[in-house]
């Protein structure tokens, strides 16, 4: 059942990266939920287009952050050793 959820959550959120626009109040309470929780497959949806190039800037600075953490809390010795 959980892959399932996981799977619709991917279509929709795939959906959501290939229109410029996403309109109504519960559709970006959607989106951005679904944006947060899989910030790796955003950038890749959106990898081919020019559509929401703020939240991309956000989640690449976040993941630059996180990886930076990592190197400084010697969790990581080679960047190799960083699973996506």
């Amino acid at each position: 059942m959980e892959n399932n959820n996981i799977v619709n959550d991917l279509k929709t959120l795939k959906g959501f990266c290939s229109q410029s626009k996403i309109t109504g109040h519960i559709l970006h309470l959607w989106f951005h939920s679904l944006r947060c929780r899989y910030p790796k497959e955003f950038l890749e949806y959106t990898n081919n287009n020019k559509f929401h190039p703020y939240y991309r800037m956000k989640i690449m600075e976040k993941l630059d952050k996180s990886i930076s953490l990592k190197f400084k809390n010697r969790e990581v010795e080679n960047p190799r050793d960083i699973h996506p």
